[in-house]
């Protein structure tokens, strides 16, 4: 039975009391690798290199990409300081009421285990994250520590964004473009696709206008522009996060079939810098709108500023792999050239 009414009594059957580390001694530094697992979801956390002062981490399950180092440092300092802010004895068949069982068919009383390894594969900690501690986050979190079976205990952590979903532990530095020049967009599959390409608007002694005007190249007589149309592209891909990274395989099986639908964005930059962007949908999952998946290549001119370099390398690091973005992220490229254009009777 369950023993919340009584916590001193409560904290003398445990192993641990209120005040006490969860997990004392916990070498931090020499963690090499870490599980998460909850319900079907799993994800491992690699070491790349020994360096302990900076070392290098990556998501196994998404071909060693970059981790998210904050998230990281964040799970890591919260379990080696944190404290148990009261115990609940208890046996393993009470365990589903604090959401910390190791398995089981319902998502809610399943806890979120996290494993800890030494590079040698010996365990330096294994816990299971279970059910805020009320209906209020800021009353903690149900926890226990593997091994212990002396029942449940409850901290002040939330432990913010830790999940078992390998995407949410992706470093989500992404493609950032400034200083657009020109925006081209084509549909290499769909010959009834009209292609445009917007160019920013020079002052004529070349340097761009005060209120960075975007128009539309190739105009008639009879057409005219529609201004406020191209505002989007000023800040397009300027602060993009992705919502996962799929290997080729996976993206093969939830590309939508229709070729038609493939797009290529070429994006000019004043500082010699040429983003080629190829996007296309994926099939739709359930009521739920479908997402895209995007690939970029890049060509840059030869440059001598340092800041420049810096942005051709950071785009060097996400060229030629899959991206799965929300449909917003590619919203100004889904534009028709009729959009950027009224017609005059």
């Amino acid at each position: 039975m369950v023993k919340f009414k009584n916590p001193s009594h409560a904290d003398q059957n445990t192993e641990l009391t209120a005040g006490d580390i969860l997990l004392k001694n916990l070498p931090i530094r020499e963690v090499a690798r870490i599980t998460l697992r909850q319900g079907d979801q799993s994800t491992e956390l690699l070491r790349l290199s020994d360096n302990i002062e900076t070392p290098l981490w990556g998501v196994a399950d998404r071909d060693n990409y970059t981790i998210n180092y904050e998230l990281l440092r964040n799970l890591l300092g919260t379990l080696n300081q944190i404290k148990v802010s009261q115990s609940y004895p208890c046996e393993s068949s009470h365990y589903n009421r604090f959401g910390l069982m190791e398995e089981s068919d319902n998502i809610h009383e399943a806890g979120l285990q996290i494993t800890m390894f030494h590079k040698d594969g010996s365990k330096l900690g294994d816990v299971f994250l279970g059910k805020f501690n009320g209906n209020n986050q800021a009353n903690g979190r149900f926890i226990r520590v593997a091994g212990d079976d002396s029942g449940a205990y409850s901290v002040r952590e939330i432990f913010t964004g830790i999940s078992a979903s390998p995407q949410y532990w992706l470093d989500q530095t992404f493609l950032k473009v400034s200083n657009i020049k020109s925006v081209t967009l084509t549909a290499p599959n769909d010959p009834e696709f009209t292609s445009w390409k917007l160019v920013k608007k020079l002052n004529p002694d070349g340097t761009p206008t005060a209120n960075g005007l975007i128009t539309l190249d190739g105009m008639t007589e009879k057409e005219i522009m529609k201004i406020a149309s191209t505002n989007p592209f000023k800040k397009l891909f300027s602060s993009t996060r992705f919502l996962d990274l799929l290997s080729e395989e996976q993206a093969a099986k939830t590309t939508n079939p229709d070729p038609k639908l493939a797009r290529t964005a070429v994006i000019q930059t004043e500082d010699g810098i040429t983003y080629t962007v190829n996007f296309w949908p994926q099939l739709p999952v359930a009521d739920a709108t479908a997402n895209y998946l995007l690939k970029l290549t890049l060509s840059a001119e030869e440059t001598d500023n340092p800041e420049v370099t810096d942005k051709i390398i950071a785009a060097k690091r996400i060229e030629g792999k899959i991206y799965q973005v929300s449909p917003s992220t590619i919203a100004p490229l889904q534009k028709e050239r009729g959009d950027f254009i009224a017609v005059i009777p």
